[in-house]
């Protein structure tokens, strides 16, 4: 089993985040985290990674309050003041040893709202992080591939600074 994803790896970013899930919040992909603190997690509606991001974005009730993410660091160092900046007012991060979790605060109005502000904590996530390890890069990779595929389906791609397409062998 991967020790990052163990009860003792995921008690205190679960505990993070369910204190900061309140009905309706949106819950940026399925994570171990959210599993382990699904008693709170399931007030939110997680927009999964895979499948349908955009129609779960579309259920959500609107507006929706706040958004949560969770990305797997492994060794990847935060500045966590610059990421707390670069979130907004409202937000809030947490840097556990194997996980970062994140907090903006809304409230969106709709799936664009919501899925643009999704797009820029990633950025900020990514601008906030030095050494990035593979696990890390792979996991924000995902996130961003699937907020930019659900905002180029409402007519906003995003631009190729912010993915930059794979590379072609």
């Amino acid at each position: 089993m991967d020790p990052a994803e163990t009860g003792d790896a995921l008690a205190a970013p679960a505990a993070w985040v369910g204190e900061r899930t309140e009905d309706g919040t949106a819950l940026l992909f399925y994570s171990p985290v959210y599993l382990a603190g699904l008693a709170d997690a399931e007030r939110g509606i997680a927009i999964p990674r895979s499948g349908k991001p955009l129609a779960m974005a579309k259920r959500a009730d609107y507006p929706v309050p706040s958004l949560v993410g969770t990305l797997r660091l492994d060794g990847t160092q935060v500045d966590q003041a610059a990421l707390m900046e670069a979130l907004g007012p409202g937000s809030d991060v947490g840097v556990f040893p194997n996980w970062l979790v994140f907090s903006v605060r809304g409230p969106y109005g709709s799936p664009l709202a919501l899925l643009t502000a999704s797009r820029d904590a990633l950025v900020a996530a990514r601008d906030s992080t030095s050494a990035r390890t593979l696990v890390f890069r792979k996991d924000l990779r995902g996130g961003l591939v699937t907020v930019c595929n659900a905002l180029a389906d409402l007519g906003e791609p995003c631009a190729p600074t912010v993915l930059k397409p794979a590379r072609t062998r």
